[in-house]
């Protein structure tokens, strides 16, 4: 334990002076190189010696064809052999000259890259680079200034779970860098106690990617940066790229040795990732059996039943066909999840005109309850107004008997009859864990969509909408294919509708705003489609899915949005115009990926450093919770703090849910492992986005956010499966770079069997480790730190509950008032 609070100083100690050296290495290639300018100059000298444009593949000695826009092979790979195109792309690598034709200034957004803006490598980035590092240094130092001064005025937003009552394990100082100090000392163990699993293994996710990254940069950047620098053969400075003097950029071809370094240096990075992957899942194990042990009744003891049968569709008959199986001691309740209708329309209307009378309330109370200030309302657009209080009472009364009565009738047809309103899920809530162990473990039926036994999400958590739906098994199949088809269309429309949209706000005027709209037209179509792509993915998963819990939604997204920023983040620069033909390519032939990713990506590192910069600032800027803060001074306006504080959480789960910054954080990760070796400094910038990544979330999780439903760990478990998927992607690309610049075949045939041995181990991660349940064992002997917690809510819909039964969000006095007062 005292190792745990001991490593994120370290880290922090490793990371400021891998930047402080970094940045003084960067300086001193300002100051010893040739000028930028000269750089550029003995560039296009360079290339016209080739008869080629100034800003040429610099660190694999290759341009991009643009015989075939959209995805970065030539016309003739399509119908020639792979072993031609690779041969073709060797010799002329080892000459120094280009592959493929030469590129002129465009006019227009024409591809993948050009549309987010990846930028070639060329001269003059590394001063781009040292004015964007000191510009975001400046912006995120501006922004904590901001963050402080916000958060001694409205405690209740950013420290609101230090405060009295709260789940912290510690309070904040009011040192501008106090809450720096308590994101550091919070360890995993806490943050599970105060935010729930999912949230905690974010924040040691952190952490990890924090050792992977260190156990890489270290080596590489004080093997691999002196190596190209000093040995490689100063092809970069001859090509005015001073920034690529310490990469691979900078190796001369062919050169005699170098390469089998970096052959070996694939080995290196696949096994410290690989490594620290199963370190990692091992501690994950440990925490997952003490997160089950410890969940409470009647949560560890409830199943979820789907695909009940035409004959056992009602509470009575499903009670019955498991006490069957079980004593008729063992089973606590059961309850068939019930086709509403009216009813839960009825009771969101009841719930809609209780949060009316509480806005009314507040506001007469605002007003010191005086007679002549009484708020008003009309009861539809063309009556008077009249006293609201008096109103809102009465439509609430009067509801309240046509909820019962519907209710009435519900329990009696979901009694009376079997099926009908019963749907084909439910719930079954045994008295002892350990029948609900073995109920899960059961196979019921030989036909694979009856009798679907899984556990029971929480009950708060569980997506009532979805369970509602009585769908026949062939209907959800129809519907769950028109899903995937709406998220493929994203991955291919993608591309053509930004790049068109773009290129028609090239052709707006407007006169005097012309050059402020040609400041935002370029990213316009780009940040509104990135912006909704998360809500509209969600959107997609609730229409056409059927979900257990809106948290499964949240890890559906993390799968989805992880796979469109690996195509449209790390791999944008091979995939051109057309994502289908690049499927398409790639799929007909294989390996023309190796050849595909090692002519594009290696020239795309440094916009990849300034991406991580940049990313470094947005974390940061997480800190603020404008949303929060937003929504908070409105509603406190009419509302109590904490009331007000309340209705502006939680954050927007879409964008700011685990879903979604899980599959932003590997992201992050991947970009440093795949560019490790090609630009070490990639690594670095890498290991201080996760540093911030570490402080931010390791505030706003434990300190400010609200505790959100928990899954214990599956988002964790996926990260570190596409971790190894981002590993694989790696091998391929170094494997290529390696078979174009080597002098041999060796090199590459030494780097080339770590992407089987990834392969086998990521399909060993995902056999060995059985994670998600408990052994039976220890429910059997009963292991001491098994919870007896019961926090007696129960699995009914709550239109089916009586008010007094419901359980209310914290906060709302009405709603508390009702709870004391059974009806």
């Amino acid at each position: 334990m005292a190792v745990f609070h001991v490593f994120p100083y370290g880290i922090a100690i490793l990371i400021l002076a891998s930047l402080t050296s970094t940045y003084t290495l960067l300086h001193h290639l300002c100051k010893t190189g040739v000028t930028e300018s000269e750089s550029f100059n003995n560039a296009q000298e360079v290339s016209r010696s080739h008869d080629v444009p100034g800003l040429i593949l610099l660190q694999t000695g290759i341009t991009l064809s643009d015989n075939k826009p959209g995805i970065g092979v030539r016309a003739s790979s399509s119908k020639g052999s792979v072993s031609s195109e690779l041969s073709e792309a060797k010799n002329l690598a080892l000459a120094g000259k280009p592959w493929g034709k030469p590129q002129g200034r465009q006019s227009s957004i024409r591809n993948a890259d050009d549309l987010m803006g990846v930028k070639k490598n060329s001269p003059g980035d590394l001063t781009s680079i040292l004015t964007g590092l000191g510009l975001n240094m400046v912006a995120m130092f501006a922004i904590g200034v901001m963050f402080w001064i916000m958060r001694m005025r409205y405690p209740r937003i950013y420290v609101n779970n230090a405060l009295d009552g709260g789940t912290a394990p510690r309070s904040v100082s009011d040192l501008p860098l106090g809450w720096v100090w308590a994101s550091l000392r919070t360890t995993t163990d806490e943050a599970v106690v105060c935010a729930g699993l999912d949230q905690a293994l974010l924040i040691d996710f952190c952490d990890v990617a924090m050792r992977i990254l260190v156990r890489i940069a270290v080596p590489t950047t004080l093997v691999l940066c002196p190596l190209h620098y000093f040995l490689g053969g100063n092809r970069a400075k001859e090509l005015g790229d001073n920034l690529s003097r310490v990469a691979m950029g900078n190796v001369v071809r062919p050169h005699p040795w170098i390469m089998y370094v970096h052959a070996f240096f694939v080995w290196l990075v696949v096994l410290i990732t690989l490594g620290t992957v199963n370190q990692s899942m091992q501690a994950f194990l440990v925490r997952r059996a003490r997160w089950l042990k410890e969940l409470p009744y009647p949560q560890a003891s409830t199943i979820l039943v789907e695909g009940i049968p035409e004959n056992c569709r009602s509470d009575a008959k499903l009670r019955e066909f498991f006490e069957q199986l079980f004593s008729s001691s063992d089973i606590r309740a059961a309850h068939i999840v019930k086709d509403t209708g009216e009813l839960m329309k009825l009771h969101q209307n009841m719930l809609a005109l209780e949060d009316k009378l509480q806005k009314a309330e507040v506001e007469w109370a605002t007003k010191d309850h005086a007679e002549e200030f009484r708020p008003h309302a009309r009861h539809h657009i063309l009556a008077e107004r009249t006293d609201a209080i008096t109103l809102y009472q009465k439509q609430i009364a009067a509801l309240e008997e046509h909820i019962k009565e519907k209710r009435a009738l519900v329990i009696e047809a979901a009694q009376s009859h079997v099926g009908g309103v019963n749907t084909r899920n439910g719930f079954v809530t045994f008295a002892h864990r350990r029948e609900a162990e073995l109920a899960v473990n059961l196979q019921y039926s030989n036909i694979c969509v009856e009798w679907q036994v899984s556990y029971a999400p929480e009950p708060e958590g569980v997506d009532w909408n979805d369970l509602r739906r009585n769908i026949n098994p062939r209907i959800n199949v129809l519907l769950m294919s028109i899903g995937y088809a709406i998220i493929m269309a994203l991955y291919v429309l993608f591309l053509p509708v930004c790049i068109a949209t773009t290129n028609l706000a090239y052709t707006c005027k407007l006169g005097p705003l012309q050059n402020l709209w040609m400041a935002i037209a370029p990213s316009l179509s780009l940040t509104i489609f990135m912006s909704f792509l998360p809500t509209v993915m969600i959107k997609t998963f609730d229409a056409f899915f059927i979900l257990k819990s809106k948290t499964w939604c949240q890890l559906k997204l993390q799968d989805w949005y992880f796979w469109f920023q690996v195509f449209f983040v790390i791999l944008v620069t091979a995939i051109g115009t057309n994502f289908f033909e690049f499927v398409k390519v790639v799929a007909s032939k294989p390996t023309s990926l190796f050849i595909l990713l090692a002519r594009q990506m290696p020239e795309a590192s440094h916009f990849y450093m300034d991406y991580l910069i940049l990313q470094c600032t947005l974390q940061v800027w997480s800190l603020i919770r404008s949303a929060q803060i937003g929504k908070f001074l409105a509603a406190r306006a009419v509302f109590e703090e904490e009331e007000a504080r309340v209705l502006s959480e939680p954050e927007d789960q879409d964008y700011f849910g685990i879903g979604s910054r899980s599959a932003r954080a590997t992201i992050m990760l991947l970009i440093g492992i795949i560019f490790s070796t090609l630009s070490p400094l990639v690594s670095v910038l890498s290991m201080a986005f996760f540093f911030v990544s570490r402080i931010v979330y390791g505030y706003l999780i434990v300190f400010a956010e609200t505790k959100k439903p928990d899954l214990g760990g599956a988002f964790f478990v996926l990260q570190l499966q596409h971790v190894q998927v981002g590993l694989g992607i790696f091998c391929i690309l170094m494997t290529g770079v390696l078979t174009v610049m080597s002098p041999s075949v060796i090199p590459p045939a030494i780097a080339a069997p770590s992407l089987f041995y990834t392969l086998l181990s990521a399909k060993s991660f995902r056999e060995e480790y059985l994670w998600e349940k408990l052994p039976f064992k220890e429910i059997i002997l009963n292991v001491k730190g098994t919870s007896s917690k019961d926090t007696h809510q129960v699995y009914v819909q709550p239109e089916l509950q009586d008010r007094a039964h419901i359980r209310r969000p914290r906060g709302s006095r009405l709603r508390q008032t009702s709870q004391e007062q059974p009806q």
